[in-house]
């Protein structure tokens, strides 16, 4: 079955998606990643397609040898598989008049053409799902559907970071991929895992971290895995220029400190992103405040949208089995904490 994968951004559905294509590789299937935060046209879209599959197809790639290793280093390395492309399938990528709504549906067409060809399974996987029809137009979903469902050999990862957007195009009632896809839940990663994996990546750098330190900086970022790596990082520095090869608590709050100036540039552009909604700057910092999240001045229906925009983009999460809101990401509510009060 297709796949939708849902979750904020910077938090590894990224990584767990190409992970899962890597596996799927070396078990033979033909894979290609497209991100839609890197595509302008459909034009674009299908080059970046065509390339990766024929580039990653078991039969043509021993043909893409023959024209070089050299060449395929060199700055031309796009020709040959264009000229692969044209050779097989009829593609001619460097037209310059090439109709760009039939170059789309080659593009389309191409992975399950290989993928039957080659007797392999194709897995396509199209990150930041959301935006398609931003780049692509209003009725690609539509398009994509056509095709996908008479391709029994070529699957789809569907990936997005705004749930509120990518899950009605696989549920609601008249969506085009009504039930095309299963979405598979993003978990957090346990404590347990964190922990370990924390501790054994210091003893290969030479540096010891007790599991009581690791669960120091699991609390510190809330095991959020961008913060937490960042952390990490900043730790090992903090433990380096202290010379000494054990990580101390002293030296922890140093690196969160370091980790949160690196990190501020993203927390701005988060922060900004939130002002774009009514009402979810003022809501977040009355959360993060730990005061009621509405105030009694603000209309129901903007205070509903200012959560769900939270919500959206990972400030916020729903506490398990209650109504309130929490922060899943400590360094930005202690961000949010530290903004003026006057954008209120």
């Amino acid at each position: 079955r297709s796949v939708s994968l849902m979750a904020p951004r910077r938090v590894g559905k990224t990584s767990v998606a190409l992970e899962a294509l890597r596996q799927l590789e070396s078990k033979g299937a033909i894979v290609a990643h497209i991100d839609f935060f890197g595509v302008d046209s459909k034009r674009h879209f299908a080059e970046q397609l065509i390339r990766q599959v024929i580039e990653n197809s078991h039969s043509l790639r021993e043909r893409l040898k023959q024209v070089g290793r050299a060449v395929r280093r060199a700055a031309g390395v796009v020709k040959p598989f264009w000229s692969m492309a044209q050779t097989e399938f009829g593609i001619d990528l460097g037209a310059e008049n090439i109709d760009e709504d039939e170059l789309f549906r080659r593009a389309l067409e191409l992975p399950e053409t290989l993928a039957q060809r080659e007797e392999r399974l194709c897995v396509v996987f199209l990150d930041e799902f959301q935006d398609a029809a931003r780049v692509l137009g209003p009725n690609v979903y539509a398009t994509m559907r056509s095709h996908f469902q008479l391709q029994p050999h070529t699957k789809h990862i569907f990936a997005g970071s705004h749930e509120s957007l990518l899950r009605p195009l696989f549920t609601r009632p008249n969506a085009p991929l009504l039930r095309y896809a299963v979405e598979v839940p993003f978990v957090e990663v346990p404590h347990g895992d964190w922990q370990t994996y924390i501790v054994r990546k210091f003893n290969e750098a030479r540096l010891s971290c007790t599991p009581a330190l690791a669960d120091q900086i699991i609390y510190a970022t809330g095991g959020h895995p961008a913060d937490t790596m960042e952390v990490c990082q900043q730790l090992e520095f903090a433990v380096r220029a202290a010379q000494t090869r054990q990580v101390r608590l002293e030296l922890l709050h140093v690196a969160v400190a370091a980790a949160a100036a690196v990190l501020s540039h993203v927390f701005d552009e988060i922060w900004e992103q939130v002002g774009a909604t009514s009402g979810a700057r003022l809501t977040a910092r009355r959360i993060a405040a730990g005061e009621p999240a509405r105030p009694a001045a603000m209309h129901t229906q903007t205070y509903s949208r200012a959560v769900q925009a939270l919500l959206d983009k990972g400030v916020l999460r729903r506490a398990p089995g209650r109504s309130h809101f929490i922060f899943p990401e400590p360094l930005f509510k202690r961000y949010v904490l530290r903004q003026d009060r006057s954008w209120a």
